[in-house]
């Protein structure tokens, strides 16, 4: 006696392990975890210099860097530093000590975009001045 073979039945049954099979191949209904997901980086950095004269003394020119975040939409001050261009006549005028700002590095530059920078020189003979400066970021 020959067995007839049910197709509806087969049908549903090669579905249906067909579905477990792509569902432990492929989680389609995993469910997703976002607490390891970052926010990508956006940072853009740029450097502003600006010359200062000091009448017959020379001039110094003061560097800062400058990082703005396009999340937060904060500037940060990221360095500055002060360069001397002392008059040939004047040999012995050099920069003395560190140069300090208003902000601390990776300080957020307030909302009138002025960072203040305050460096000493001196005329090697015992004088000593100090000078601040006042850059726009």
């Amino acid at each position: 006696m020959k067995r007839k073979i049910n197709v509806r039945k087969t049908i549903t049954v090669l579905l249906s392990l067909l579905l477990v099979f792509s569902t432990m191949t492929y989680p389609v209904f995993a469910i997703k975890d976002d607490s390891n997901l970052v926010e990508p980086l956006a940072y853009e950095e740029y450097t502003k210099t600006q010359d200062f004269g000091m009448g017959d003394t020379g001039y110094v020119t003061c560097t800062i860097k400058v990082r703005y975040d396009l999340n937060s939409g904060n500037y940060t001050l990221r360095s500055a530093n002060v360069a001397e261009h002392f008059s040939v006549t004047l040999p012995l005028y050099h920069l003395t000590g560190t140069i300090t700002t208003n902000l601390s590095i990776n300080g957020v530059i307030p909302s009138n975009g002025k960072v203040y920078v305050t460096f000493r020189y001196s005329n090697g003979l015992g004088n000593t001045w100090s000078k601040t400066l006042t850059m726009n970021s």
